[in-house]
């Protein structure tokens, strides 16, 4: 079985982007200004490095805009050519006179010869190795020439290919035809997505697409660190890495420093005296520790808490000056993963891996997943090891990474020389990124247990010879090299996979490796019907399952022109990699909705387009809200226990049909809004069983409690246990001691205000029917029984001598009670049917009490035909259940006349101490004070009645009122509103043509804006799109079913209200399919 559990302590560093610094005084930095060449072509031109020869050729000219129409095609000669790099330097005297000299390239792409001042130095084809050559009896102080001869990375794959086919052919031997490709990229040590993928182009990139050095010492180079923290001991341990010179000989001796800030005033160190053997070769690893404590704060996930970072830094001192420095951020992990990873697939933000250095770009995306209430991404195995940026920036957010190391479906070499390189390359990358504390698991590859044990490139033939391949490569030499670095994590042999333990038991290489009842599982199922959740899998993981759509017109006009524009255009063809893809894509979206295709017609594209962007977050909708309920399933044979979702994919390399949520400039789709929605801490999600029932369930996220204490000259203490964004005030001038224990869910405010010197009680009963009575039993204490109605808020108000309790019931099975155990002390429990399936993460003593609210609508009418409130408590974790009845009886009774196609339910989730619901006949009823008036209308009958102080008003017809008490709370939804569509839209009947415009925009900060639209009839898939204004609205994709709504746009820079309102475009599917 495959389960999430990180149990163990790790301590990862992070920091603001570009925090962590490397400094060292005796080094050349060789970045910036090269020149490239290719004699048979007669290009010679500037070069920047870190780069890469297609960035090169295009900022000269060369090239253009590689991404525009057919260019991944008429540049492919870029990868066929070899090029020569060239960097003409200086070395100062303090660098020439030391003993040892190193040139440092921390990243080659890929295959080279490197020459200095003629003499060659070495070879490389790995790029994910930093590779280092002693230069000291080379150097010289002027007129230095560094050159990198690269090969055709194309080239030089076909060769090591036909060499190795003499024995047996590594397979496959080529991409599918349809992604338009290169072959033979498993016999390189480079971003296999280089050679193109079902979701990207073939660039097959050259270049130093990391920094060049020459470092220079005496004594030794502090090179990295790894740390572990030993929490009974209070000890953070430092495995120190040393690099000393080849030439050498004897010992060296100098001094380390370590050193834990705690803040910017307190900080902790110690200092070491180091003497380094020289006969040991020129890696020495030193061992030391320093004392913190026990007090420090933990890194969180998204969701979870906060990501405390703390600074760390060491300095190694040798003979000469010589001062070595690092420092970075780092966060304590002590975090069992069991509670609810949601995220997405990260592939490469960029097809040229230079580029995928942009930490504007990795940030803007890292956010959208966390602003979708993510909190993992996996960083999936053809692509690269990101760069430092990312994995800071995910530190800082929160998102845990599942890191695959770069083996992606193929088989692989085995031959001496691979397994030697790709063990340096893990030794390296687990080392560089062990320290951050958002990596949470190792993954050795990506399905290629899956491809081999199922076939996929016809290994059977020679079957034996692939599994000695698979276990050389990621049992004996891959697994060993994690474990070496990093014990502390887990090391999962594939993914997919049956999970550690099941993959050892079956020989690490399964014959099932879909197996539902273990490990993770990748599901694609293009020919079903992806909105009926009874199409899903119920699994124990699922780290990848995905639908394609189209990006938006606006990105694709960027690299198009407008005869490209329809589906059967030789863009649009050549553009989809995955085979068959527009054909599903349009087979997809016409089963659910009505459309037929019309390629003479740009409007038509646009429709398609839209529909494929409806279809897909539908899709994933369906699958992720499935994959979150079955956290609670668990059947006779096994099934359920899903323990988290991870959608295939978050982003883009370029503009075309893929299965990202995020286009490649930044726009979300429809997708991502809608996993805002369905990754949400709490969620209500409604569907049909297979028995054609009627399932309403709500799913929540891990709440932490916060507890405080405050005390003031009166001894107040006040215990709240609260969730996040909640404000707490306590405010009294009371004489006496009060104790106010409370629960409370999101963005409540509580306040306790009195001046009274003694007690008063208001006991508030919430009974069917509406009925009022007001009853007072001492001159201090007054009862009320009335009925409530959604939103409303109670009010309490007196200048009465007493002390104030509050007691509420709220109709049969919900009861609310608020209890004083002493004159001065006031202690709140709720408790609620289980009405609702709610999916919980919730620590145990953790309570929250919800209300939700079933509406169904008719497709012709604003007007709702039903109307129900349920109140439920989550108390732990699992899924619980709010309604379940045959869903054909509850339309046709509850629902009035109602059909699976003339009606469909919107849904939503709230807060029991922030908005009290009930139903009573569909009647809303509300109330003012105890100090005003009373009227309700029930059945059309009006009560009234006076109080002791004065009398009550209520009033009914939608009309909200509220209520001030000992809790003056404010109104919170608790989870995103949600909806079920009952049938195929190709089958609804009554939708109605509607008119969706903006009311108005509103500036409320500088990059802040707030939108309102109004609507005349139901609106579906609402669609809000911004010409030239890069930024996010608040919701996207919605249903509009009240004649107003209101959302926000959030701006990147300033926007102007007038310059958002001219830019904003509304797309309904009703302007689509309704004549």
């Amino acid at each position: 079985m495959f389960v999430w559990v990180l149990s163990v302590w790790v301590l990862g560093a992070s920091t603001c982007v570009g925090a962590y610094t490397h400094y060292y005084t005796h080094s050349l930095s060789l970045d910036q200004v090269w020149t490239v060449n290719n004699t048979a072509r007669g290009i010679e031109v500037p070069a920047t490095v870190p780069g890469g020869i297609y960035s090169d050729l295009q900022d000269s000219g060369v090239l253009g805009d590689i991404l525009y129409r057919f260019n991944d095609e008429e540049y492919r000669w870029v990868g066929y050519e070899n090029w020569t790099y060239t960097k003409r330097f200086n070395v100062t005297d303090d660098i020439l006179e030391k003993k040892d000299a190193y040139l440092v390239f921390h990243g080659l792409d890929t295959v080279t010869d490197i020459f200095l001042n003629g003499e060659l130095l070495g070879s490389t084809d790995n790029m994910f190795i930093r590779y280092q050559f002693p230069v000291t009896d080379l150097l010289k102080s002027t007129e230095n020439v560094l050159r990198v001869d690269f090969y055709s990375p194309v080239w030089a794959a076909r060769v090591r290919y036909e060499e190795q086919a003499k024995d047996y052919p590594i397979l496959p031997t080529c991409v599918d035809p349809s992604y338009r490709g290169e072959c033979h990229v498993n016999h390189l040590r480079k971003m296999q997505s280089s050679f193109a993928w079902d979701w990207g182009p073939a660039f097959p990139s050259v270049g130093l697409w990391k920094s060049v050095e020459i470092i220079a010492y005496d004594v030794a180079y502090l090179r990295d660190v790894v740390l572990t923290y030993n929490s009974d001991q209070e000890l953070l341990y430092w495995d120190t890495l040393l690099e000393t010179g080849s030439t050498a000989v004897g010992t060296v001796e100098g001094v380390l420093t370590v050193a834990f800030g705690f803040n910017t005033t307190r900080t902790v160190s110690t200092t070491y005296n180091i003497t380094l053997d020289l006969s040991e070769g020129r890696n020495h690893h030193r061992n030391v520790s320093l004392e913190i404590g026990g007090d420090i704060e933990w890194w969180f996930p998204n969701g979870l808490g906060n990501q405390k970072l703390y600074n760390l830094s060491m300095v190694f001192t040798g003979a000469g000056r010589e001062r070595n420095e690092i420092t970075f951020f780092y966060g304590f992990h002590n975090h069992e993963l069991v509670e609810d990873p949601k995220g997405a697939n990260w592939i490469p933000s960029h097809i040229l891996p230079e580029r995928a250095s942009n930490a504007t770009t990795m940030r803007r995306l890292l956010e959208a997943a966390r602003d979708a209430n993510m909190n993992i991404l996996r960083v999936w195995g053809g692509g690269i090891y990101e760069f430092e940026d990312f994995y800071e920036i995910a530190d800082q957010l929160g998102i845990l990474i599942w890191q695959d190391l770069m083996f992606a479906c193929s088989m692989y070499p085995s031959d001496e020389h691979f397994l030697s390189s790709v063990n340096t390359e893990v030794e390296q990358q687990v080392r560089r990124l062990q320290r951050h504390p958002s990596v949470a698991i190792w993954a050795g590859n990506n399905e290629n247990e899956a491809a081999l044990s199922q076939n996929w490139y016809g290994t059977s033939d020679r079957l034996q010879t692939y599994q000695r391949d698979y276990l050389s490569l990621y049992v004996d030499t891959l697994w060993p090299a994690v474990r070496a670095t990093d014990p502390t994590r887990t090391y999962i042999f594939s993914s997919p996979s049956n999970g550690v333990l099941e993959t050892i038991a079956e020989g690490y290489i399964s014959g099932n490796t879909g197996n539902v009842l273990y490990g993770d599982v990748h599901y694609y199922n293009y020919d079903i019907d992806g909105w009926d959740s009874n199409q899903y899998l119920t699994v124990r993981y699922s780290s990848e399952y995905g639908i394609q759509s189209f990006p938006s017109m606006l990105s694709l006009e960027e690299v198009s022109e407008s005869s490209d524009w329809s589906l059967g255009s030789n863009f649009s063809i050549h553009r989809q990699h995955h085979p068959l893809g527009n054909e599903q894509i349009l087979q997809q979206i016409q089963r659910n909705i009505p459309f037929t295709l019309d390629s003479s017609s740009r409007d038509n594209f646009e429709t398609f387009i839209f529909l494929s962007q409806i279809n897909q977050a539908m899709s994933i909708k369906t699958e992720s809200e499935h994959y979150r309920r079955g956290r609670g399933v668990f059947t006779s044979d096994g099934q359920g226990r899903t323990m988290g979702a991870m959608y295939w994919q978050l982003n883009d390399v370029w503009q075309a049909p893929s299965w990202a949520s995020i286009e490649f400039d930044g726009r979300w789709k429809m997708l991502h809004y809608y996993a805002k929605n369905f990754f949400a801490p709490f969620l209500i999600s409604p569907y049909i069983s297979p028995a054609g029932n009627l399932e309403v369930e709500s799913r929540s996220s891990h709440v932490r409690p916060t507890v405080q204490i405050t005390s003031s000259p009166c001894t107040h203490s006040l215990i709240v246990m609260m969730v996040p964004q909640v404000t707490l005030r306590f405010r009294t001038t009371s004489p006496c001691t009060h104790s106010l224990i409370v629960r409370i869910v999101p963005q409540v405010t509580l306040r306790f205000r009195t001046t009274s010197p003694c007690t008063h009680s208001l006991i508030v009963r919430i009974v069917p029917q509406g009925t009022l009575r007001f009853r007072t039993t001492s001159p201090c204490t007054h009862s009320l029984i009335v009925m409530m109605v959604p939103q409303v808020t109670l009010r309490f108000r007196t200048t009465s001598p007493c002390t104030h309790s509050l007691i509420v019931r709220i109709v049969p099975q919900v009861t609310l009670r608020f209890r004083t155990t002493s004159p001065c002390t006031h202690s709140l429990i709720v408790r609620i049917v289980p009405q609702i399936v709610l999916l919980s993460d919730i620590v145990p003593d953790t309570s929250i009490h919800t209300v939700s609210r079933v509406t169904v609508y008719r497709w012709s009418s604003l007007e709702p035909v039903f109307l129900e409130y349920n109140a439920t408590t989550l108390n732990g974790s699992g899924a619980f259940l709010i309604r379940s009845e045959n869903l054909d009886n509850f339309l046709s009774t509850a629902a009035g006349d109602c059909t699976r196609q003339t009606c469909f339910l919107h849904l939503s989730l709230d807060s029991v101490l922030d908005t009290t619901q009930v139903q009573v006949n569909h009647t809303d009823l509300s109330l003012d004070s105890v100090l005003d008036t009373t009227q309700a209308q029930v059945n059309h009958t009006d009560l009234s009645l006076d109080s002791v102080l004065d009398t009550t008003q209520a009033q009914v017809n939608h009309t909200d009122l509220s209520l001030d008490s000992v809790l003056d709370t404010a109104q919170a939804q608790l989870g995103p509103d949600n909806f079920l569509i009952l049938s195929p839209l190709t089958t609804a009947q009554g939708l109605q043509v509607v008119q969706v415009e903006v009311v108005s925009v509103t500036n409320q900060e500088y990059n802040l804006l707030t939108v309102q639209l109004t609507t005349d009839n139901i609106a579906l898939f609402v669609w809000l799109e911004v010409a030239g204004i890069q930024g996010q609205f608040s919701d996207n994709g919605f249903h509009m079913v009240t004649p107003y709504k209101n959302i926000t746009f959030r701006g990147e820079r300033a926007v102007a209200s007038n310059d958002l309102l001219a830019a904003i475009t509304i797309t309904t599917l009703n302007s689509k399919i309704v004549n």
